[in-house]
């Protein structure tokens, strides 16, 4: 029998896989989990969820059809239910770094940053490496005002992953927050680098150049910014009260 997590092959009467100790499916489980799978991608929910009960019925210590529904639950925007399966797969499987970090998303949708915050350390602990737990991490720090250990999360981001324009926008606003000005431009400037039509970016840098009295290149930024961005105001706010 095939580990559906793994992949590794265990003798037909082992319960659990011998690799990675995932508990193993029963051949109708996991044909009800292939069906699950078809209908998710066919958009047929509904159906989707009764193959996911259907298998969950079966052997509720099932890890990847708890985590599959937790998932399609999540999609579908019922966020409690969603964390409820995602809980117990890592009840189940504590090193399941991808369940763990559908908890921490689940949990900063529901604006409970600790939480979040909690979950996408397991995460970390488990692979240091994992990137996305990073940015969660880093965002929900950011909302709870912890302003360093955001940074450092987004930072630590950025070495992974230096073309992460997302990371280094979220970096920027931070410093910004922070009153690190020649940071935030240096952050900005990696964005528009790598992407050169984000507007926002551009009136980002356009305010970091202002606080450092650097008006002719923040003349610029603005200029850019609403040059992708016509209808925002606040460039042509700060554009006009710069030309006077």
């Amino acid at each position: 029998m095939q580990c559906l997590r793994c992949h590794a092959e265990n003798a037909a009467d082992h319960r659990y896989c011998k690799s990675c100790g995932s508990p193993l499916q029963p051949v109708q489980v996991a044909g009800d989990l292939e069906r699950a799978h078809l209908l998710e991608r066919q958009g047929r929910m509904a159906e989707a969820d009764q193959e996911y009960r259907k298998a969950l019925a079966l052997c509720p210590q099932d890890v990847a059809a708890r985590y599959g529904y937790g998932s399609l639950l999540y999609h579908e925007g019922q966020l409690n239910e969603a964390i409820d399966e995602f809980q117990r797969a890592v009840s189940l499987d504590p090193a399941f770094a991808d369940a763990h970090f559908m908890l921490s998303v689940c949990y900063y949708r529901k604006c409970m940053f600790d939480e979040s915050i909690d979950a996408a350390r397991r995460i970390l602990a488990i692979d240091p490496g994992y990137a996305p737990a990073l940015y969660r991490c880093g965002r929900a720090l950011f909302h709870l005002g912890k302003l360093d250990e955001a940074v450092h999360a987004l930072e630590a981001l950025v070495g992974l992953e230096p073309r992460n324009t997302i990371a280094h926008y979220h970096l920027g606003i931070a410093y910004e927050r922070m009153r690190q000005w020649d940071r935030a431009i240096q952050a900005f400037s990696r964005v528009v680098a790598e992407n050169p039509r984000d507007a926002s970016s551009h009136y980002h840098l356009g305010l970091n150049y202002r606080r450092r009295l650097l008006n002719d290149l923040a003349v610029g930024a603005f200029m850019k910014a609403l040059e992708l961005n016509p209808g925002d105001a606040a460039a042509a706010e700060q554009l006009q009260y710069l030309q006077k």
